[in-house]
């Protein structure tokens, strides 16, 4: 696995070999790790705009729908 960005305490994105998979922390009455695989054109954005990453966790811990059916489970860690 390759960590392409990470920052402690609060996600990790790396590439398995296959995927590149968001793990972040998401907060609320009990801490929880969700690991999510990224689609191509979220993976684009990245590449163009490091910033777009920080857009997609806060658009990921805002609303579960939109990643539910491409969250990997158990979450994966590096």
């Amino acid at each position: 696995m390759k960590i392409i960005s990470e920052q402690a305490w609060s996600y990790v994105l790396f590439d398995n070999g296959t995927h590149w998979i968001l793990t972040f922390l998401l907060g609320g009455p009990v801490e929880i790790d969700v690991s999510v695989r990224l689609e191509d054109d979220e993976i684009m954005k990245i590449k163009q705009d490091g910033s777009f990453l920080s857009q997609l966790l806060e658009k990921f811990k805002a609303n579960r729908s939109h990643y539910r059916d491409r969250e990997v489970r158990p979450p994966v860690w590096p």
